[in-house]
């Protein structure tokens, strides 16, 4: 259980360092984008969110080392050394693959490749032709369907929010006594932080919590004077730490 929670927790925590880490991290950046926001690719997004990731995962393995094991059990010594075996052929082409599209992505404003089109040809390459690693058939029935189609709903649901004013209502309801009250920068900021910390109690997929949320903390950054796309990335950040 010890092992399994060390492992969880920086994978839950550590997602924000990358833009494609969750679902939200999309609408984030599109909503942003469209209320006047610059937006973000996949380097910015990473120098933005690596620092929260690194931090929080650390942090997360010390309450769980000190919570859960003894002081005599952290002293033991940790023997992670390997017996190096060659690289396979599918090691080698995926390998290469993933370095190829990390490049692609966090260059992306330096080429009109767009990150979608250069992950669909790199599983393009792994699947067929002659760097196949996988057959067609065999990586589809790899695909959690389930998963997906969860975020499909998610996002669709979202997107359904937002269609309806019902986003704009809920976001308004929860920060009406900022949005209306004429409170500081530093106040928005800190309510912003706390609403989106706390609104996976009523709100449980994180896409639908950006879709709420964002909107009207775009319309309260503009209001405040303050960076719409920083804002909009600190109540997604804040809404992932679920």
């Amino acid at each position: 259980m010890i092992s399994l929670m060390a492992l969880w927790l920086p994978i839950l925590l550590s997602a924000v360092a990358s833009l494609f880490g969750a679902g939200a991290h999309l609408v984030t950046v599109q909503l942003a984008a469209a209320g006047g926001g610059r937006q973000l690719g996949f380097l910015e997004w990473a120098v933005y969110g690596l620092p929260f990731a690194v931090v929080s995962s650390l942090v997360a393995l010390a309450v769980v080392r000190s919570t859960f094991l003894d002081r005599v059990t952290r002293k033991l010594p940790v023997d992670l050394r390997r017996t190096p075996t060659p690289w396979t052929r599918q090691e080698r082409i995926i390998t290469a693959v993933l370095g190829t599209l990390m490049v692609l992505w966090l260059t992306e404003g330096w080429h009109p490749i767009p990150a979608w089109a250069a992950a669909l040809v790199g599983a393009l390459l792994v699947t067929a032709g002659p760097l196949r690693v996988v057959s067609l058939p065999q990586a589809r029935a790899a695909l959690p369907l389930d998963l997906l189609f969860i975020m499909i709903a998610t996002a669709e649901a979202g997107a359904a929010l937002a269609r309806s004013g019902a986003a704009d209502w809920v976001a308004s309801t929860m920060l009406a006594p900022v949005v209306g009250g004429g409170s500081g920068a530093l106040a928005v900021v800190m309510v912003v932080g706390l609403v989106s910390l706390l609104a996976h109690l009523v709100i449980t997929s994180r896409t639908v919590r950006a879709s709420v949320l964002i909107p009207v903390v775009v319309l309260m950054a503009g209001a405040a004077g303050l960076d719409v796309t920083a804002l909009a990335f600190l109540s997604t950040t804040a809404a992932g730490y679920c």
